[in-house]
């Protein structure tokens, strides 16, 4: 599952980082701390804590409680997909980013394979030509020779 660091659940839900924290601190939405202090928390514990907050939003009094449960259940249901959408296309824009950065990068790496390509094949032409121009000495008589030319 994706993991979201503080400010990337707080921005996704739309609550402030200060919440997020609390919630983290009193068990509300569990997560990880890593050992440089930054939060991991899972996309479905957001996913989690948006449905329950809508569901609780008729329990504060917004909305009498008999219709509150007919009317909490679907629309928190959409709040976290809603949620989930918002989670799913920031991962996806991501992963277009490091897709377009690695591309730039394998761009780059083809374009120095084809200029050391390039380099060989030069210095090859030159060895071969320096081959041609040695064939008329000594040791060049002598393989000639030796092959009955």
């Amino acid at each position: 599952m994706t993991k979201l660091s503080l400010g990337e659940a707080a921005r996704v839900s739309g609550l402030s980082k200060p919440t997020i924290s609390k919630y983290l601190k009193t068990g509300r939405i569990s997560g990880q701390q890593r050992e440089d202090s930054v939060w991991e928390i899972d996309q479905s514990e957001i996913v989690r804590l948006m449905a329950s907050r809508d569901k609780d939003a008729p329990q504060r009094g917004k909305v009498p409680p008999t219709k509150a449960a007919e009317q909490a259940a679907p629309e928190a249901q959409e709040s976290a997909l809603e949620v989930e959408l918002r989670l799913t296309r920031q991962m996806l824009e991501e992963a277009r980013e490091r897709e377009a950065k690695a591309l730039e990068q394998l761009a780059t790496a083809l374009e120095s394979e084809r200029a050391a390509h390039r380099q060989v094949a030069g210095l090859l032409s030159d060895l071969r030509g320096r081959a041609v121009e040695q064939e008329s000495g000594v040791f060049a008589k002598m393989v000639k020779k030796f092959r009955g030319a």
